[in-house]
This record gives C-alpha cells, structure tokens and sequence, in this order.
C-alpha cells in the first residue's frame, strides 16, 4: 500500500545556504537564476474527491533540486535532482500497521502528516544523469525527469538506480508574446499560446515507445504587483504574477499564483488549484523554495 503511495508521489512528480533579503539590492533584475545555483523545493500536491457524504484528501510530495549548468538572458539549464518522496496515507484502520511497518522498512521519518522517504545518493546521481531542464523566465520551457524503481521482497523494500521511467515534457511558447511581459509587469496583462508535447520511455528505454499527443494551450499572464513572502529559505521581495490557462474543448480550469524573486530570477513560492467542470476532483499543488546554495 505504501508503496504504491510512494509511485504515485514520483509519478506525480513528473513534474543550504540562504540568500537573505537585501543582499543583492544594487543588483539588475533577474529573470533566471545564475549559473552554478542549485534550488531545492517542496511540492505537495492534494487530490481532494468530493462525495455526497463530503469529501476525501489525498496528498503527496517530493523535494528536488534544479542544478543550474548555464544562465542566459532569459533562459536557463540544468540537471534536476530528486531526493525526497512524501506521503501521506489514507489507510483503513486496520490496515495502517502494515502502513507502518512498510514505513520502518524504507526508514522512513514522520513530518507532521506525511511519511518522508530520502531517496539514497546513489540511486540520486544515477537518475540526476538522465535529467534537464530549461527555464525561460518562470515557464518550464523543457523538463526531463527520471523516476526511480522499487524493488520488493520479503521484508524489504529499496530504490533501485535503475530509471523506472523517464519523462519529457516540452512547452513551445511565442517567445514575443512571452517577453512582452518584461520587464516584469510591463504590460499589465497578456496572452501566450503555447504547444505542449511530451515523451515516456520505461525501465531505460530510449524515448521513442510513448508519445503523448500535442496539446494547445494558452496562458494568460497578469501582473499583481509587489510583496514580501517567507519560505524556509529566507524572507524574500517578490513580484506577484497570477496565470491561468484554457485549451480547446477542455473542461479543466487552472489557476496560479506566483511569488517570484528577481534578486534570484526564480520563483520562491507558488500555489495552483486546478478544478474540472465535468468532475468532482479538483488538484491542488504548492511549492515553495525550501533551500539556495551554491
């Protein structure tokens, strides 16, 4: 059971130092992070079902961390690193000391409602490899993630370094519509369409076995003006940005909120809701950046 909370964590992943408020004041504004940065945030994504009797939560998460190879004017690339998975289950109560048991078996850690799981530093770099990312601006402009593999046997449960599955998700957006925005609230308001594609292989295979079909998408991006957010990585100024996105035909609403830090060309926190006119399950995801160091 615990297992499958944990796959379902880094499926839905797919996908130490603190730099404190006024330390980069006489700096330019930035829209990406510099080179040679590693960012590691939380993420905690809650599927919430709603019933006639009320309604049920299911919440999971992970750690990870974008290593900044190479910054640019408006993009920036790396590897991302997983290395922690969070669950919480929602266990009958008889079956919640196998829950237990299973727990103890990944030696995991109890923080407030969730099970933390360290994905140990080897099975870490070996799936870090397979990795890349691109930031343009705030948008994840290319994201490729590795999933790591569980083996199980009797009594025992561990991460193999071996990928179970490798994710690639692109998103091809007007680049002048995209910079119209900057600088940062330029224009109040505005509209950028966007093509989504993506790519899964298993257990290694190359990508070439499973493509998903092109989606498009178009964000509209407002500018919400200036604030002051605290995280566990520092007290930080940050511009606030609202986005919302619509596709042909589709029933989904989706909706974010973003803090983003241009003395760190990053965004710092963030909350989305994501509710579907045809159902009664609505997604919630909040990030937020737990560490910056370099």
């Amino acid at each position: 059971m615990l297992c499958c909370g944990i796959r379902v964590a880094m499926t839905a992943c797919a996908f130490a130092g603190t730099i404190l408020l006024g330390h980069a004041a006489a700096e330019e504004p930035r829209t990406v992070p510099r080179a040679g940065e590693s960012l590691t945030y939380r993420i905690i994504v809650t599927t919430t079902l709603k019933t006639a009797t009320g309604s049920k939560d299911q919440s999971t998460g992970w750690n990870y961390t974008y290593h900044v190879t190479s910054s640019g004017d408006h993009t920036a690339d790396g590897t991302i690193e997983l290395t922690t998975v969070y669950t919480a289950p929602n266990c009958p109560p008889n079956a919640c000391d196998a829950v237990r048991r299973e727990m103890d078996r990944l030696k995991a850690r109890k923080e407030g409602a969730f099970y933390a799981v360290d994905i140990p530093p080897a099975v870490t770099r070996a799936l870090t490899k397979l990795s890349a990312f691109r930031w343009r601006h705030f948008i994840l402009e290319l994201t490729q993630v590795a999933l790591p593999n569980m083996r199980t046997g009797p009594g025992k449960v561990q991460f193999d370094p071996t990928a179970a599955q490798v994710q690639l998700t692109r998103l091809d957006c007007d680049k002048a519509a995209l910079e119209s925005f900057f600088p940062m609230g330029k224009s109040p308001r505005v509209s950028v369409p966007c093509t989504q594609s993506g790519e899964r292989s298993q257990a290694g295979r190359p990508l070439t076995g499973t493509r998903f079909p092109k989606q498009e998408i178009t964000f509209d991006i407002s500018y919400e003006g200036q604030g002051t957010v605290t995280t566990p990585s520092g007290e930080w100024r940050v511009q606030k940005i609202r986005m919302t996105s619509s596709r042909p035909k589709s029933p989904a609403n989706w909706v974010t909120e973003i803090f983003f830090s241009e003395q760190l060309g990053a965004i710092v926190k963030e909350h989305s809701i994501t509710t579907m006119a045809t159902s009664s399950v609505s997604v919630q995801n909040d990030r937020e950046l737990i560490a910056v160091s370099q």
